[in-house]
């Protein structure tokens, strides 16, 4: 893939440097950043000023005594966060601002999440969701940690995700599962499991959850898709799919000043079990194999898929944006942003709330206002008013600038948006009909 494989392996099995983020919110952010650059921290060039650092000694590995006191008490009292650098290139990237309500589609452990939250903060507002329970905990412990109000945790699966209220979300984040063959600094045994088969077993997953991201995109939203993967498989070919099958989205460029990104690639190998290229005709006996993992070149001389359609994809795959081991003292990384194209002829919501049965009803059709289900013990549901001034007295604070959400004996804060665009609107179903306000269903809040 153009590089040179002596000088990047030399870098690509090297420990990681420590690095981290420093909490924005905080009023004691300026004590923080002196103290960890008394321990030798050194900015990330790329990241906004005195946000991010990078320490002089590797990943987990802080001196004994004070560096290592210190970075354990900073990490655990909220005022910095523990980050890969490669890994905050997505919330970087991303075109939002601090009206933004954003998803985060495959959120734990919560790296990328607090640090959107934190940048949205104190307005905007994250979705973060996460489907599996044991990465959730440690979701909603980082969360916890930092004390970020405007984080909403929920638990589905990425590529079924249900409808909030229209108009859906001003930008999402798809960092979807993937083989992880680009962290070899951190985990030098991902190559011993690895073969080609497994990015093509991760394709489909890949696609539908990024596909399902794009239809809760408001238009003009923007969607960012990523992985810590090397293989063009789940990368380039993923993003081409996705073009593919949302031709409302279009790739915009990105640029980052203080690092060296590379172009996306536009051709690419498939590989057999051994590592070995295979001619595109001749791919089709290789496990887990699809036509739409070949570049677009590639399925043009097959004669799959349509000529124009093919050329447009091949144009807007350099768009994309590829970090190496080997360029910044980073692990790899893939990011590419997506926009909802504006169309005047269209209302201005996500693809997800057009229902087609509803278009095709009679022009005098109303839909039916369905009651959500009861809250149960377990619910998130408004926090009653007599508890509200109850803790207003009692702290001597002025609550009214919040939403206040209950669960159990729990009482949290968030930003007024949260009941305006995720609790207050009726939201509709599938078939058209609508379900009544004043609830998060069919979304499971945690």
């Amino acid at each position: 893939m153009g590089r040179d494989e002596k000088a990047w392996l030399n870098t690509a099995l090297e420990p990681l440097p420590e690095t981290f983020r420093i909490s924005l919110h905080r009023s004691d952010r300026r004590w923080t950043i002196e103290q960890v650059k008394s321990i030798g921290a050194v900015e990330i060039p790329w990241m906004p000023s005195e946000t991010a650092f990078m320490m002089p000694f590797a990943r987990g590995k802080a001196p004994e005594g004070l560096p290592q006191r210190l970075m354990a008490l900073l990490h655990e009292t909220g005022r910095i966060t523990r980050q890969e650098a490669a890994s905050m290139l997505p919330v970087r990237l991303l075109t939002a601002s601090q009206e933004t309500l954003a998803l985060d589609m495959c959120a734990a452990p919560g790296s990328k999440t607090t640090q959107l939250g934190e940048r949205l903060h104190p307005r905007g507002v994250v979705v973060a969701n996460e489907p599996v329970s044991g990465r959730l905990n440690m979701l909603v412990s980082n969360k916890s940690r930092l004390g970020l109000a405007n984080i909403v945790v929920t638990q589905h699966d990425g590529r079924h995700f249900g409808r909030l209220p229209p108009p859906g979300f001003d930008a999402v984040i798809a960092d979807v599962p993937c083989t992880g063959t680009a962290t070899t600094r951190k985990n030098r045994d991902v190559w011993w499991d690895w073969t080609p088969k497994e990015s093509r077993k991760m394709f489909k997953m890949q696609v539908d959850i990024t596909a399902r991201g794009a239809s809760l995109l408001v238009p003009g939203g923007h969607l960012v898709y990523s992985t810590c993967s090397l293989d063009p498989v789940e990368n380039e070919a993923v993003v081409a799919e996705i073009l593919r099958r949302c031709p409302y989205l279009e790739l915009v460029p990105l640029e980052l000043d203080g690092i060296t990104l590379h172009p996306g690639l536009t051709s690419w190998p498939i590989l057999d079990e051994s590592g070995t290229p295979v001619a595109p005709q001749e791919a089709d006996e290789l496990p887990f194999f699809a036509p739409a993992h070949l570049g677009p070149d590639e399925r043009m001389a097959l004669g799959i898929g349509e000529i124009g359609q093919e050329q447009g994809i091949a144009a807007q795959l350099p768009l994309c944006l590829r970090l190496w081991h080997d360029d910044n003292d980073t692990g790899g990384f893939f990011v590419a942003q997506f926009r909802h194209r504006m169309d005047s002829q269209d209302e201005q919501v996500a693809k997800a709330y057009r229902s087609r049965r509803a278009s095709r009803r009679d022009d005098d059709w109303v839909p039916t206002v369905k009651a959500p289900p009861k809250p149960t013990a377990n619910s998130v549901v408004e926090a009653e008013k007599d508890v509200v001034a109850h803790v207003e007295a009692m702290y001597g604070v002025d609550l009214t600038p919040f939403s206040l959400w209950q669960r159990g004996k729990r009482l949290n804060l968030a930003p007024p948006m949260v009941y305006e665009r995720l609790f207050k609107p009726a939201a509709p179903t599938n078939k058209g009909d609508i379900w009544g306000g004043e609830s998060f269903h069919p979304v499971r809040v945690v």
